[in-house]
């Protein structure tokens, strides 16, 4: 049974908080509606980092370049130093929401509500490799796994699992009901979860494509998940202003943290970011406070 502990309530953001990125040396990036990025150490005040004129949906970490990547409201991705919040680019890859930006061994990866995925090269100069648009649908979520196709959640509920290199796809996964807002591979590739607006959680054989396991977890969607402690549980956050720890083993309910009986979120929780050497978890929503929780195995 884990041990939870509400550590901190951090301020600095004036909007809703859309998204979390793990930096160097321990420090961790947030940024939503407001445009600002601000950086965090386990203790003291936030540092701006970067402001953006537009709301920013998606982070991601490039710890080799010390770069930070920015996707905004309307398409771009912005790239700045993470320590001098220099711009460093502006990538006008989509024509609306990236919603997830994710670095998978020698390529970034980025996926949009336009439908489309954009394939980067993560040497510093972030050129563009490949496009690939399955279709019609927005696109919202994605996970890597070096065992795996890459995994896309749609808009339609379907999660479309690509070939890295070209783009084919290998296979799609139905079962949700609507949007996949959140995806995950465990360690060894052996399940892929998901998180639906339709408020469920899936656990997918990533091989065979099967259902394995699906509960009603949440009240509303949900937004984000994270697998901790060697994939002993899973956390997940939602819309209902919960964040929910699973034993991984059954899907059987082991916490669940909410204002009213843990200091938990007032509303809606956007986002989580699990940072092992501490043994906490950050999490962020729309009541722009950071939570940072500290979480023991027993």
């Amino acid at each position: 049974m884990p041990q939870v502990s509400l550590l901190q309530c951090r301020s600095g953001h004036r909007g809703s908080v859309y998204a979390l990125a793990a930096g160097g040396e321990g420090e961790f990036f947030s940024a939503g509606s407001d445009g600002l990025l601000l950086g965090w150490q386990q203790h003291g005040q936030p540092r701006r980092v970067s402001s953006f004129p537009v709301q920013i949906f998606s982070l991601c970490y490039l710890s080799g370049a010390n770069h930070l990547l920015a996707g905004s409201m309307h398409g771009e991705v912005f790239v700045a130093d993470a320590q001098t919040g220099s711009l460093l680019h502006q990538l006008n890859l989509h024509t609306d929401s990236v919603f997830r930006i994710a670095h998978f061994q020698d390529r970034i990866y980025t996926v949009s509500k336009d439908g489309t995925v954009t394939v980067l090269s993560a040497d510093g100069r972030y050129t563009e490799l490949h496009r690939w648009k399955p279709g019609r649908q927005a696109l919202r979520s994605l996970a890597a796994h070096s065992h795996c196709p890459l995994a896309i959640g749609g808009a339609d509920g379907q999660i479309l699992l690509f070939d890295r290199l070209t783009g084919q796809i290998r296979a799609t996964l139905s079962g949700p009901q609507a949007t996949v807002f959140c995806l995950t591979y465990d360690s060894e590739g052996q399940r892929l979860y998901a998180g639906s607006r339709d408020a469920r959680l899936y656990v997918f054989n990533p091989f065979s494509g099967a259902v394995q396991q699906q509960i009603n977890a949440h009240m509303f969607t949900i937004n984000d998940l994270k697998l901790i402690y060697d994939d002993a549980w899973l956390v997940t956050a939602s819309r209902d202003k919960s964040i929910r720890i699973w034993n991984t083993q059954n899907l059987e309910l082991k916490l669940s943290l909410k204002a009213e009986s843990n200091g938990g979120h007032s509303h809606s929780v956007n986002a989580l970011l699990w940072m092992p050497q501490w043994q906490e978890l950050i999490s962020a929503g729309d009541d722009r406070v950071i939570r940072v929780w500290k979480i023991e195995a027993q």
